[in-house]
């Protein structure tokens, strides 16, 4: 296995924000990867899969998107769903930049399938293939339409007033990540917030309408039992998109952290697979 070094640093986004990156470099990098988080997240919960994929030969920058971990920012709060955009943006800029001409991947969880979708979309695909896990490309019904509905009003009067809460509970079988979590000083334990909510509601329905134009290898995997984001979702770009390289993954009795969940070695390991098949 390679030996890493490590470097963590600050740069500044398009959002109007310093984030907080952490690069995990192995010693004889055979392609580089970029790491995006989901929503109440932090890339702190994602040292060990960036260190796996260092491990088996991958560059891996993780970093916190805006609002979020050590990043500048409200707690939770999302003003314009374009702000994420520019998140991953500059990250993806600090990647490619350190890349060496390294072939470049991405793996975006949740929330960051979203924006990491809306980054290429909006400036074109820099990655050789990219890795999906528990994709929001479609809302869970589960939410209170009522709660749809009166999203944009409230956070157009209220706009950082907190929510609904996100049952941790949905995150893995393994009790421990729940433990973990819960303390976690990091991670946001707030309602969502009233126009990150209403802002992501409308990225989700922006994608939707252009899950076609998501053209390029992609591996999509998704846990039987997500309660948070359902497997529907990523069958839905997985029959969508035009790629002629697409893989959907749906793992068996899992729920929404696949890089959490008590086979977590398997599900990386698919990933490192499926990469390092494309790196070459």
């Amino acid at each position: 296995m390679n030996q890493i070094t490590t470097e963590e640093f600050h740069t500044h986004s398009g959002s109007g924000h310093n984030l907080y990156m952490h690069l995990d470099n192995p010693v004889e990098p055979r392609a580089a990867i970029l790491l995006v988080h989901g929503l109440h997240d932090h890339s702190g919960r994602y040292a060990h899969v960036s260190e796996f994929f260092a491990r088996h030969g991958l560059r891996a920058l993780r970093f916190d998107l805006s609002g979020y971990g050590k990043s500048e920012g409200v707690r939770g709060y999302l003003n314009h769903r374009h702000d994420h955009t520019m998140d991953v943006k500059c990250a993806a800029d600090v990647l490619i930049e350190r890349s060496d001409g390294l072939p470049v991947f991405a793996f975006g969880h949740s929330m960051g399938a979203l924006f990491l979708s809306h980054y290429i979309l909006e400036f074109g695909n820099p990655f050789k293939g990219v890795v999906y896990s528990g994709g929001l490309f479609k809302v869970n019904e589960d939410i209170s339409p009522i709660l749809q509905k009166m999203s944009g009003v409230v956070a157009a009067i209220l706009p950082k007033l907190p929510t609904i809460k996100l049952d941790s509970e949905g995150l893995s079988r393994d009790p421990d990540v729940e433990a973990r979590t819960q303390n976690d000083p990091l991670h946001y334990f707030g309602g969502v917030r009233a126009r990150t909510g209403d802002e992501v509601l409308k990225a989700t329905a922006e994608l939707q309408a252009r899950l076609d134009e998501l053209d390029f290898p992609m591996l999509i995997a998704h846990g039987e039992k997500d309660p948070l984001t359902k497997y529907e979702a990523s069958e839905l770009l997985y029959a969508k998109s035009l790629s002629k390289d697409k893989t959907l993954k749906i793992y068996p009795g899992a729920k929404h952290e696949l890089f959490n969940e008590i086979n977590k070695e398997e599900v990386l390991g698919d990933a490192v697979d499926w990469i390092m098949a494309r790196a070459r």
